[in-house]
């Protein structure tokens, strides 16, 4: 019985864990914490306010069989808002190539963004 209740713990705790966030800092704002739901979502193509300051640099991944759209913008926004950043720009996200599909059994779904400061958004 305990190591039936031990694969679920398992289970339950890397579906719930997909998206894995790797981080450059750029500006520790730590100590300033922004709730997920206040931090923005700004596309390649948005324009930035001037008075933004880079925060940090992200690279987020999933499995893609776990992994779609909404839990990279969540996961970002969510380690965004930790980093003391209130709008994230999205650089670029996707899915595996064909290549990556071919040669690997768990390929990843990508995403690339800057976590940003921009007090103009508050």
């Amino acid at each position: 019985m305990k190591t039936l209740k031990r694969s679920i713990a398992i289970i339950a705790i890397s579906l719930s864990g997909c998206v894995t966030i790797d981080k450059s800092i750029l500006l520790d704002r730590s100590a300033y914490p922004v709730p997920m739901n206040t931090v923005q979502a700004l596309i390649e193509t948005d324009t930035v306010p001037e008075d933004c300051q880079r925060v940090a640099m992200l690279h987020a991944e999933g499995p893609e069989i776990w992994t779609n759209e909404a839990d990279m913008w969540d996961k970002l926004r969510e380690e965004t808002g930790l980093l003391g950043g209130n709008a994230v720009q999205l650089l670029f996200m996707g899915g595996p190539n064909w290549a990556e599909r071919l040669v690997s059994d768990d390929p990843d779904f990508d995403a690339s963004a800057i976590a940003l400061w921009c007090p103009s958004l508050l």
